[in-house]
């Protein structure tokens, strides 16, 4: 085991508080702790943000391009690419995007109504584009449009049963793939394997094994159900004692015995 490092006297370095404090390191980076708790260095991070305006936090987290080019965030993430950051006066993380049009337009947008991307060029749309050009407003139900018009519609679809079966045959035939499934019926890419595990031959499944008889669909099964019933036999004559028994199946004494207490 490492011995600790020297304990170090520090000051805290948020001003209200500027205590002073002693750290007892265990690791090498706790040498440059700066704050004598948690609880401090909340309060310092968010008096640093109070005062720092967001127009100057938003874009220095923004790698700004051309005028018709995107302009990417550099900074947190939220789920499909787009960019997040808090902002003070709503109390809560809001969308990059949406973040740049309240400052290219002075005003948030109204409700009812999103910040849709119109990015040019061959790759479309960048979730983490940010550049007021390629921002437009919509409602939530012209976002939805706009999507499906683009390929980026990944809402989960039901499958009639005609389609099961129709998805079955094809996958039977070796030519189709989960994913190629997936892509024909606009479903997730899991879907089609559930289905041809329900509406299809158990042999097309992959990997997919005979169901053993009762007493052997444990791993633990040592012994089938014959085979204990032909050591119950042997037992009763008075010849087979359970040390024989193990040797004769191959399995351990204890199993043995413990099959035989519950069984008299």
């Amino acid at each position: 085991m490492k011995p600790r490092l020297t304990p170090i006297t520090r000051i805290c370095q948020w001003p209200p508080c500027s205590q002073t404090f002693v750290i007892v390191p265990v690791r090498t980076r706790d040498i440059f702790r700066e704050f004598c708790s948690t609880s401090c260095r909340a309060k310092n991070a968010k008096s640093t943000q109070d005062a720092t305006p967001l127009a100057d936090r938003f874009w220095a987290k923004v790698a700004k391009a051309g005028p018709n080019e995107c302009w990417l965030w550099t900074g947190a993430k939220a789920g499909k690419g787009y960019g997040t950051i808090y902002v003070l006066e709503q109390r809560r993380n809001v969308g990059a995007h949406v973040v740049s049009w309240y400052l290219f337009h002075s005003t948030w947008p109204p409700e009812g109504m999103d910040v849709l991307h119109n990015c040019p060029g061959e790759i479309g749309d960048q979730p983490a584009c940010c550049n007021p050009a390629h921002l437009w407003l919509g409602t939530h139900q012209a976002n939805m449009l706009d999507k499906i018009a683009k390929g980026r519609d990944n809402t989960p679809r039901k499958i009639t049963k005609t389609q099961a079966l129709e998805m079955c045959a094809l996958y039977a035939t070796g030519e189709w793939t989960y994913k190629q499934l997936a892509e024909r019926y606009s479903v997730k890419e899991g879907t089609p394997f559930w289905i041809i595990k329900k509406y299809g031959d158990p042999a097309m499944i992959p990997g997919r094994r005979e169901r053993a008889a009762r007493g052997e669909r444990s791993g633990n099964a040592k012994l089938t159900d014959a085979q204990w019933q032909e050591a119950l036999a042997l037992h009763a004559t008075g010849e087979w004692p359970s040390r024989r028994l193990a040797a004769r199946y191959g399995v351990d004494k204890s199993s043995i015995l413990r099959r035989l207490k519950h069984q008299l």
